[in-house]
């Protein structure tokens, strides 16, 4: 076995389909905000033609806002789980060979099992 070599595959879709939810509540925020940004327009011209109180724009003004703060988030949220995709294939760390095997395909593993995947006996040639 050399360095890099896939040794396990964790179950991607799980984290796939969090990420999809993901992304389709920033298409949500993102239209909501749009929406918000769209009614703050009119609301400026009906407000300086003196149809509407200030208060109404105030009010409109407030929900670009949120929904602004709304749409970053979830995009930090969207990012940070796109993050986790990449883990789910274990790579040998080093070259050698594969010994002792702890675990058999469908075993529930965690990240901080202490006993590991498998043992990996790597060649050291610094005794020759």
């Amino acid at each position: 076995m050399n360095k890099g070599d896939v040794l396990a595959e964790i179950d991607p879709r799980p984290f796939q389909v969090v990420l999809e939810q993901a992304e389709g509540q920033l298409a949500k925020d993102q239209a909501l905000r749009k929406d918000a940004q769209t009614n703050l327009e009119r609301y400026n011209l009906l407000y300086g033609e003196g149809v509407i109180p200030k208060q109404q724009m105030d009010t409109q003004q407030w929900q670009v806002g949120q929904y602004t703060a709304r749409s970053r988030r979830t995009k930090q949220r969207l990012t940070a789980r796109s993050c986790s995709c990449p883990f789910t294939h274990v790579t040998a760390p080093l070259s050698g060979r594969i010994g002792l095997r702890l675990v058999d395909a469908g075993n529930m593993v965690h990240a901080n099992d202490p006993g590991g995947l498998l043992v990996i006996t790597h060649n050291c040639s610094l005794f020759r």
